[in-house]
């Protein structure tokens, strides 16, 4: 009488099967572990020179501690809000004054969207449409709105370039007259007789 010396009687082709599933899923385990720890050590490695992923797959592979810290510092920095020390020279409002917080150039170079809302709500179909410049949409506001004055028209387009196209920076002086000109702009465009 024999004895199984194994609750499995397995024959050595069996078991060589066995021995290379085992093998395999350790080497699948070994391998999502190294890339894993690649993947988080690329991270932190960015965050140190100063590169931020934005991407969720690497972000997801860090501890939740690591990962909750890094998207508060995240926020933490978009809500910052910088001020140079002697503002009015750098093209921001000086502190204690309505313009305070104000960067001139962002505000002068996103100013058409107010102009636009103006006269989508006299005329809807009137949008500023993907490939137009502001310029031509603003010759096209004239064909509609005939009372806009020509030389307001000009000075906004000169602003409006001005600061998009070019380094320089405008003085607190210079964005009280570009916000003039848009409420120009804006009182022709609601109060303009010829648009009914």
């Amino acid at each position: 009488m024999t004895h199984r010396l194994y609750r499995y009687d397995l024959s050595p082709e069996q078991w060589i099967i066995v021995f290379v599933f085992i093998s395999s899923v350790a080497v699948v385990l070994l391998l999502a572990i190294f890339v894993r720890n690649v993947l988080r050590w690329k991270v932190i490695r960015g965050l140190k020179d100063g590169i931020f992923y934005s991407n969720r797959y690497y972000l997801n592979n860090l501890s939740k501690s690591a990962r909750k810290l890094i998207l508060t510092e995240a926020e933490r920095e978009r809500q910052l809000r910088v001020v140079p020390q002697v503002a009015a020279d750098f093209g921001w409002g000086s502190p204690g004054t309505e313009l305070e917080g104000v960067h001139f150039k962002t505000s002068i170079a996103k100013s058409y969207k107010v102009i636009e809302e103006a006269a989508k709500a006299r005329i809807p179909s009137l949008e500023l449409k993907l490939g137009k410049t502001v310029s031509n949409y603003i010759s096209e506001i004239q064909e509609y709105f005939p009372t806009l004055p020509t030389n307001t028209c000009e000075q906004y387009i000169d602003f409006y370039e001005r600061a998009c196209f070019t380094k320089e920076q405008f003085t607190a002086a210079e964005y009280r007259r570009f916000v003039n000109t848009v409420l120009l702009l804006i009182q022709h465009i609601e109060h303009d007789p010829c648009v009914g």
